[in-house]
């Protein structure tokens, strides 16, 4: 358990466990609110914490703020404020983990992994909603299944209703 990707770190319940598990942890969250209190909640030093969107491309994007459910926002296109960044960006030397709980954006993350899934295969966890589906584009659950699959990996299970779990397996 090397180095692991997280998006979606929230206020850092799942990077607390994971910083527990892998010497590194990278995790991202643009919303201000979120990143205060994420920084508030987790001491770790394995753990590079990264105030921006992962997506397939380079560029600015907003984030809806959801004061009833804080791990509901999600990727906007108005009013650009908040990098994106590719996890292949990071330029990692190993990879054993991606979670991703970003809110239907899952797909055009995992395309901005794709080097980094294609060199060190790790396990992949996404969320995957129906109602989330269609909401940047027609059938993203679809093309997230089918992207993985084409790259050797699995669906092995569900957690917690909608994280998918992938594993490379050929």
């Amino acid at each position: 358990k090397g180095i692991m990707v997280q998006a979606g770190g929230n206020c850092g319940f799942y990077v607390k466990q994971y910083a527990e598990l892998f010497k590194k942890v990278y995790t991202f969250e643009p919303d201000p609110l979120n990143f205060f209190c994420l920084n508030q909640n987790v001491f770790s030093d394995n753990v590079i914490k990264l105030q921006c969107c992962v997506g397939n491309q380079n560029n600015l994007v907003n984030v809806s703020h959801n004061p009833q459910n804080v791990g509901k926002n999600h990727v906007l296109f108005d009013d650009k404020k908040y990098p994106t960044l590719l996890i292949d960006d990071l330029g990692l030397d190993a990879c054993d983990l991606i979670h991703l709980d970003i809110e239907g954006y899952e797909y055009f993350a995992i395309r901005g992994a794709e080097k980094t899934i294609d060199l060190y295969k790790p396990l992949i966890v996404v969320e995957v909603w129906d109602q989330l589906n269609d909401r940047f584009e027609k059938n993203l659950n679809t093309k997230l299944n089918e992207f993985l699959t084409a790259r050797g990996y699995e669906y092995i299970t569900t957690i917690d209703e909608a994280d998918k779990v992938y594993r490379y397996n050929k």
